[in-house]
Order: C-alpha cells, then sequence, then structure tokens
C-alpha cells in the first residue's frame, strides 16, 4: 500500500490522504483543520474513512486514520475529532482500537440530534487526546 498525501484541493486547511496500490485506489481519508470561527467545529477532525470493500479487513482504514492521526501530532494538535454513525459497528471498533474515545461537544448537540430527527441515525463524536 502505497500512502500518497494529495496537495490541498480546496483550502489549505485540508488534506486528503489516499491509499493505492500501483494505480488502484484502496480507501481514502480527509483531515480537516477547522478555524476558531468554524466553532462549533474547531481544531483537527477527520472525515470521509473509506475502504472499497473488496480492500476491507487488511488494515487500509487503519494505516489511513494512523496517517491522520500523525499529521495531526505532528502539527501539535491537542486531539483529534470525527463524527461517526453510532451504529457502525467496524468505524467504532477501529477508532476504539486506536485510542479514541467518545465525547460530547455540548455546542453539536442539537445539529447531531437534529441530523437524528431527519435521518433517523445518530452520529456520534469521537476524540483521541493527542500527546
Amino acid at each position: 500500500m502505497l500512502d500518497v498525501e494529495v496537495p490541498p484541493l480546496l483550502m489549505p486547511e485540508e488534506i486528503l490522504y489516499v491509499a493505492k496500490s500501483k494505480q488502484t485506489i484502496m480507501g481514502f481519508v480527509w483531515l480537516v483543520r477547522h478555524p476558531p470561527q468554524n466553532f462549533p467545529m474547531v481544531g483537527h477532525w477527520f472525515y470521509a474513512l473509506e475502504v472499497w470493500p473488496l480492500w476491507r479487513r487488511m488494515g487500509i482504514g487503519e494505516a489511513l486514520v494512523q496517517r491522520v492521526i500523525t499529521k495531526a501530532e505532528e502539527e501539535k494538535a491537542p486531539e483529534l475529532l470525527c463524527l461517526v454513525f453510532d451504529d457502525n459497528r467496524a468505524a467504532l471498533n477501529l477508532y476504539d482500537k486506536l485510542g479514541f474515545q467518545r465525547a460530547v461537544l455540548p455546542a453539536l448537540e442539537e445539529k447531531l440530534e437534529a441530523e437524528m430527527r431527519a435521518w433517523g441515525r445518530r452520529r456520534v463524536l469521537m476524540r483521541k487526546a493527542l500527546a
């Protein structure tokens, strides 16, 4: 697996990491550094972790998230955050394994509750404290 860092596409606060083998994309994850004016979504967050079905259960998702963790640590971020659906057992198990814990961001709760009413699914906040 080759870990490719794609230069920012829209904003300098974004980095897309792509897992590839030769010319085959196996998965990706997005790291976004939200500025204070983006409250309550502030700090280092990752989004859209995706591994294509053919490549799942091979450690690719773990490697992608670990790459995001490493980058956040290099940038001296105090924490790394993500949102995940509470019924996504595979993702929750992965995040647990990597040291993430469920957390609550009070300013975000109203939005998450509104999503639950609209979508019938609830997202939860996962947080990893960084050294």
